[in-house]
């Protein structure tokens, strides 16, 4: 829950503290000099709070949670961009997760909030970038990169046009609120829906991930995770050394496929990912 304008614990409305029996309630509140900011994380008692850190008071949340069932851990960051700052200071708080993933060595990366900014034109009805786009966009799209995420709707709708905030002009609409999700998780989208609020001028997005990855028939999407095994790699490097020594001793391709697809086990991983 973003923006929330409060300013301590005890003014979290009481109807939100009744729902303490069910979710860990986590918080970093407005400031005096940012008055509009504001976050209430909430978080299922299936999960054990790990620990929590406020990077950047009422914009940056940090909680790492375990399931109390299966042990998964994630690391979750909750994100409520600034519309009106300055380069310097975007910087320094893109910069804060980045140190944070990178000193905790952090997998299992889940950032999610209003960000009040977007990366694609397909992401706000007039197709075109404002001034906190352009000011936000590029730095995010490096941190994206560095961290290995991937934007969980955008990945499954390439082209698809949805909005969950719109103006009070009513001819404003932006996907401003967004769920990131390390790249290795991308197997576990299930759906991503945008639910209307009347106690907001913002949809509610809902994100549903499978709890296992099914392997079998279908479209097959890389296991990125094998990059780090280093006998996969190596065996990587042979193909592509055998390739290169072999290429011009074949009289088509195919053969040449089919001798590497013989000769070096990691071809039969990378075809058929259900035997690794």
């Amino acid at each position: 829950m973003q923006e929330t304008h409060l300013r301590c614990d005890e003014e979290i409305p009481k109807k939100l503290k009744n729902m303490d029996h069910l979710y860990h309630i986590l918080s970093t509140h407005a400031t005096e000099d940012d008055k509009g900011a504001g976050i209430l994380l909430f978080v299922n008692k299936t999960e054990e709070i790990i620990d929590t850190e406020i990077l950047y008071p009422g914009r940056l949340l940090f909680a790492k949670i375990r399931n109390r069932t299966t042990s998964q851990t994630k690391n979750v960051f909750s994100f409520y961009g600034k519309s009106h700052t300055s380069k310097q200071e975007i910087r320094r708080i893109l910069k804060m997760i980045e140190d944070k993933v990178s000193d905790g060595d952090l997998e299992g990366i889940l950032i999610l909030g209003d960000f009040n900014f977007v990366t694609s034109l397909n992401d706000r009805n007039s197709s075109a970038f404002n001034s906190v786009d352009n000011s936000y966009r590029h730095d995010w799209e490096k941190l994206q990169v560095n961290l290995s995420l991937i934007d969980t709707f955008r990945v499954t709708n390439p082209k698809k046009r949805l909005y969950t905030y719109s103006h009070t002009n009513g001819t404003s609409a932006a996907r401003l609120d967004r769920v990131y999700l390390s790249n290795d998780s991308i197997g576990k989208i299930v759906s991503n829906k945008f639910e209307y609020s009347s106690e907001s001028d913002h949809r509610i997005v809902i994100l549903k991930l499978a709890k296992n990855v099914d392997i079998g028939p279908g479209q097959w999407i890389f296991n990125n995770t094998l990059l780090k095994d280093e006998i996969f790699v190596n065996q990587i490097q042979e193909v592509i050394n055998s390739f290169n020594e072999n290429k011009h001793n074949f009289p088509s391709n195919r053969s040449l496929w089919e001798f590497l697809k013989q000769n070096l086990s990691c071809v039969s991983i990378i075809f058929n990912p259900q035997i690794h």
